[in-house]
């Protein structure tokens, strides 16, 4: 599923990396790093469209981080939720 985003990344060289929605193959979100802007450009793909952009400064990044972090921390330290499963 080849995209024109990723095929600017491979040619212009920036940095790219993609992430998998759990509720489907076809919703994905791009992270692509803009050195010319200092930006961290965040879009959502639904299948080959892109639907959505934000531009986050880098001086933002760590802050954005930080919350990622500790919302694994926190999902670490958490048990998962087990569903029963009733038998009829």
């Amino acid at each position: 599923m080849a995209s024109d985003g990723a095929a600017r990344a491979a040619t212009t060289g920036h940095p790219v990396a993609w992430f998998a929605d759990e509720r489907g193959s076809e919703r994905r979100l791009k992270v692509a790093w803009r050195p010319e802007h200092r930006l961290i450009v965040l879009s959502v793909w639904r299948d080959d469209t892109c639907t959505a952009t934000f531009r986050l400064p880098v001086a933002e990044a760590p802050r954005l981080i930080a919350d990622l972090v500790e919302a694994l921390g926190q999902a670490a330290l958490s048990a998962p939720i087990r569903r029963s499963r009733r038998r009829c």
